[in-house]
């Protein structure tokens, strides 16, 4: 019976494996075990040269059989255009289900023997969509790992004018919304006083905040420094850290009394 590995010890495994692939006919061992993923165990030894043939011909197989349903049902569309009767015309859409049936296989080379796994290299059967799907994934939710990371800023004066105000506060909200953590800026003009007095700009700021509650929340206590506040916002759906929620509810009397 098939010996059963623990999930992270196969993971780590295939890890170790992915700087380099090594597939098919390079793959110079004679005697492999294949790993299944899936049920989380190794067959037994067995030789690799029927493995590798056998998955050639499953492809030339599958190959072969959408190449005919193709050629058939160019023959008889051009049997149709000259009136000919026909008993049957493949359709379009039995094309597109055999061919997302007949995606490839390769054999993958994913650990060399060792003390760990014994004498014998483990191997796995790759189906080429699907290993094109999971790639795809993968970048995904890295770009996404990614954005999350990555901070828009946005700056105002403090004697930004109502509709300017209203339209930065709609940015930051689509910046929330795309997966952005947004950095808000309030200062002066250059070489100017600040418009406002203290409470003023304390009433700015918590109003700007509040108008995002919808969306966002902020993530980091706040900057102050002489007049230039700086508040950092992310989606108010997105976790923060017991160290975080520690520090906000520190922070969280009105920043003019400070």
């Amino acid at each position: 019976m098939p010996p059963y590995l623990p999930s992270t010890r196969i993971a780590g495994f295939l890890a170790a494996s992915q700087e380099k692939i090594v597939k098919n006919e390079n793959i110079k061992y004679k005697v492999v075990r294949v790993v299944d993923t899936a049920t989380n165990t190794i067959s037994n030894p067995q030789p690799f040269a029927p493995l590798l043939e056998s998955i050639k011909e499953e492809n030339w197989n599958l190959r072969h059989q959408l190449a005919a349903l193709k050629r058939l049902r160019e023959d008889g569309l051009r049997a149709l255009k000259k009136g000919e009767e026909l008993d049957h015309l493949p359709s379009e859409t039995e094309i597109e289900e055999l061919q997302a049936a007949s995606s490839t296989h390769f054999i993958q080379l994913v650990a060399v023997p060792s003390e760990k796994i014994g004498k014998y290299p483990l191997v796995k059967i790759i189906n080429t969509k699907e290993a094109t799907q999971k790639a795809r994934e993968s970048r995904e939710r890295h770009r996404q790992s990614v954005k999350k990371q990555e901070e828009k800023e946005i700056q105002f004066t403090w004697g930004v004018a109502p509709r300017d105000l209203e339209h930065k506060l709609r940015r930051a909200k689509e910046y929330i919304g795309k997966g952005y953590r947004v950095l808000l800026v309030f200062a002066p003009k250059p070489n100017q006083r600040p418009a406002l007095s203290p409470p003023e700009m304390d009433t700015l700021v918590n109003e700007a905040v509040e108008s995002l509650a919808d969306v966002a929340r902020e993530w980091m206590p706040r900057e102050i420094k002489k007049n230039i506040w700086a508040l950092r916002l992310q989606d108010k759906d997105r976790p923060l850290s017991q160290k975080l929620q520690q520090a906000l509810a520190e922070t969280e009397p009105s920043s003019a009394s400070r």
